[in-house]
């Protein structure tokens, strides 16, 4: 069922795409109401839309910005296109992790799943993340798997060097995807999200790269998944996946999303979520408390937002 479940989202997505700049049947009603309840979640595991009375609070959108800790966010419906939130969609921050959507999308251009990647022993002593193994042999598939659900870094550069033309030409080409994005304020440095002075990006660049990245039902189920187990070539070897991502599970808004996490970058998400029947992709970035940002969002959307057919 729930198989079923990724890959009727996979063909809800790719529908969309088709009719995404086209006028569609439905409008957004905001309550005309100044103040609105909504619940403020202190924990991704508090219940979702269930207010208390320590937990409730009347917000205003401008009040709603002051109980967020992000320091940019942007949350759009997909259908219509329309921004229902927004804060500083054009400041260029660090990516973090979310840097390996970008990873991912270069692999999927370049490699085929089933080539076999030699892990060398750098990707595997200067990076943590997935577990490898000094010349392990996987497939590119199952190290993009531990890439989006563990957000492995040995994976990612696994998967960089793997290229024949050496680490260095794979970042090219992902600055060049950027470019054919019309990510035109993003930059990569490395393929794992490290802070660098260079590596950054927006808010707005990181919901359409976002939006890329889950166009693709490959990349989409592997971002939905909360645990998974990889094989080496030989079958001798298994690794036990576990997502970053907190949401995944706890709260039934969220269908995918991947975690970003640096020094420098504070807290990242982007995150694809149900609403009322409708696909909203939230961004958070510079956040000190990423799930919670997101779930009051969600919650605020819920009290002050509708859709009307007509």
């Amino acid at each position: 069922m729930r198989n079923f479940g990724k890959w009727y989202l996979a063909i809800v997505l790719i529908a969309i795409t088709l009719v995404s700049w086209v006028l569609i049947d439905t409008k957004l009603i905001w309550h005309p109401a100044d103040y609105q309840t909504v619940a403020l979640l202190p924990s991704v595991l508090a219940p979702v839309l269930e207010a208390t009375n320590s937990a409730q609070a009347l917000l205003t959108k401008a009040e709603l910005e002051k109980n967020l800790t992000a320091q940019a966010y942007l949350v759009i419906d997909l259908e219509s296109q329309a921004i229902l939130l927004q804060k500083n969609t054009e400041q260029r921050l660090p990516p973090a992790s979310t840097t390996k959507l970008m990873t991912a999308l270069t692999v999927l251009d370049q490699y085929d799943l089933n080539e076999v990647v030699k892990v060398s022993s750098a990707a595997v002593l200067e990076n943590n993340g997935g577990g490898l193994f000094p010349d392990e042999k996987l497939t590119v598939r199952d190290l993009l798997v531990s890439l989006l659900i563990s957000s492995a870094n040995d994976s990612a550069f696994a998967l960089a060097e793997h290229h024949p033309g050496g680490q260095a030409e794979f970042i090219r080409l992902m600055n060049q995807q950027a470019k054919n994005l019309r990510l035109y304020d993003t930059f990569f440095g490395n393929p794992a999200g490290y802070d660098e002075p260079i590596n950054l990006t927006t808010a707005r660049d990181l919901w359409l790269l976002s939006w890329a990245a889950f166009q693709e039902p490959m990349l989409l189920e592997w971002l939905s998944l909360e645990n998974a187990i990889i094989y080496d070539v030989e079958k001798s070897t298994r690794h036990f996946l576990f997502t970053t991502n907190e949401l995944l599970g706890h709260d039934s808004r969220i269908l995918a999303g991947k975690t970003g996490t640096t020094k420098l970058a504070h807290e990242v998400l982007v995150s694809l979520a149900d609403h009322q029947g409708h696909l909203l992709l939230l961004v958070v970035m510079g956040s000190a408390d990423r799930y919670a940002d997101t779930q009051i969002m969600l919650n605020w959307l819920t009290n002050n937002l509708s859709w009307e057919s007509f």
